[in-house]
C-alpha cells in the first residue's frame, strides 16, 4: 500500500497469505479441537485426540475426585484407568492396553515413594510421560524428580480441569 492511499483512507485492506481460508464456522464438538492442519498453513481442520491416563494411587477417593475432573475437560477425549497399587498398575502394563499417560501418587503404601515407583514403571519398559501427584511438593527430592524417570509433578490441589488439559496438550501434542 502506498503512502498517499493510507492517508486519503481509500487503500485497500488485504488478507495475508496465510489468511486465505477462515476456520470452520461451527464450535468443534467435545473431544475435538481446532487446530491446523501439519504442513497447511491458513487451513483448519478439526482432529480428535484420544488421551488413556492411567492413575496409580492407594487413595480410591482420589480416582473418583480425578473422574469427575476429567469430565469438565471438553476439548480432549479421556479414558481414565485406575490401579491401587504400583503390581496392579504394572500387571497392567503388561497386558498391552493403551496407555498415553502415567499420573502416579507420591506414596503408595506401605511406604514407597516415586523414588521407587517410577523406576519400576520404566523397567517394564513404559516410555510415555510419568507425573507425581503429592499433596505437597516440598521435599527436597522433588528436585531431582527426572533422574527417577518422572517428567513432572503437580500438588493434588492444583489439580483441575485445566490443568488436566494443559498436562495432557504439553505432553501429548502430536509431532
Amino acid at each position: 500500500m502506498n503512502i498517499a492511499a493510507a492517508q486519503s483512507g481509500t487503500a485497500k485492506i488485504g488478507r495475508r497469505r496465510n489468511d486465505t481460508h477462515s476456520p470452520p464456522s461451527r464450535l468443534p464438538t467435545a473431544g475435538a479441537h481446532r487446530r491446523m492442519a501439519p504442513g497447511h498453513s491458513g487451513t483448519w481442520t478439526i482432529m480428535t485426540q484420544k488421551a488413556h491416563i492411567l492413575l496409580v494411587d492407594d487413595d480410591p477417593a482420589e480416582n473418583l475426585i480425578l473422574r469427575g475432573l476429567i469430565k469438565k475437560v471438553s476439548t480432549i477425549e479421556i479414558e481414565l484407568h485406575y490401579c491401587q497399587t504400583i503390581e496392579s498398575a504394572l500387571e497392567f502394563l503388561r497386558s498391552g492396553k493403551p496407555v498415553s499417560m502415567v499420573l502416579m501418587d507420591n506414596r503408595l503404601q506401605p511406604q514407597r515413594d516415586f523414588r521407587e515407583t517410577v523406576p519400576a514403571l520404566r523397567h517394564q519398559g513404559f516410555i510415555g510421560p510419568i507425573g507425581v501427584i503429592s499433596g505437597s511438593l516440598v521435599e527436597p527430592y522433588f528436585q531431582n524428580l527426572e533422574e527417577y524417570g518422572a517428567d513432572f509433578r503437580i500438588d493434588k490441589s492444583e489439580i483441575d480441569p485445566t490443568a488436566i488439559e494443559f498436562i495432557l496438550r504439553e505432553y501429548l501434542a502430536p509431532n
